[in-house]
């Protein structure tokens, strides 16, 4: 094996370890830490895309991408204020069945991008109405990791729950009480705000 390929192993060992670390930060509602971890695990999966590049249309592709220039960088813009540049984040898009949400990192001082299939926020509606009905208050370790009985109960990667969770507090489909869980304000209405919202998304 060339020693190129020997490192894109090893990195891509780390990136999972992050994955365990995101995903026990989760359990523990540790949610800033959650973010740094997968901050980390997407600057790792930009290090394996450098080091084993996978074709764009390829199925390994992986969801998160690496980080995009900022808006102030396309030519002709002009550069937003500080504060009102950290306002305007979270964004949200749809790339085909793909739900894209750009946010801005500090310290890169650049957005960057985190992607979900549309599949995971159907699975993550699902297990949140399961878990918290009428309104009960939950938190993410009765609701994570999220298995698809539509392909052989795989387990669906805990970030892309987050990336979709980011979206439906957006939205205003769930609240968040603190450290204390989330809890969602009208569940019977989840399913159909859900399809509507995703419809009100812009493509891009």
């Amino acid at each position: 094996m060339r020693r190129i390929d020997r490192a894109a192993e090893a990195v891509r060992a780390a990136e999972h370890a992050v994955a365990s670390l995101v995903s026990e930060a989760g359990k523990d509602r540790e949610w800033d830490e959650a973010s740094t971890f997968v901050e980390i695990g997407r600057r790792l999966r930009s290090l394996v895309d450098e080091l084993a590049p996978v074709p764009a249309d390829s199925p390994q592709s992986p969801a998160a991408d690496k980080p995009c220039p900022p808006s102030s960088a396309i030519a002709g813009t002009p550069a937003m204020p500080r504060v009102s540049r950290r306002a305007a984040y979270p964004q949200f898009f749809k790339e085909g069945e793909m739900l894209v949400k750009v946010g801005w990192s500090k310290s890169q001082r650049s957005e960057y991008e985190h992607k979900s299939p549309r599949r995971v926020l159907a699975l993550l509606v699902e297990s949140l109405l399961r878990v918290g009905p009428k309104g009960k208050r939950l938190t993410m370790d009765k609701v994570l990791p999220l298995r698809d009985t539509e392909n052989a109960g795989a387990e669906m990667p805990d970030y892309q729950g987050y990336v979709c969770l980011a979206w439906l507090r957006h939205e205003g489909l769930i609240q968040q009480h603190g450290r204390s869980g989330y809890s969602i304000p009208k569940p019977g209405g989840l399913l159909k705000s859900t399809v509507d919202g995703w419809e009100r998304l812009k493509s891009r």
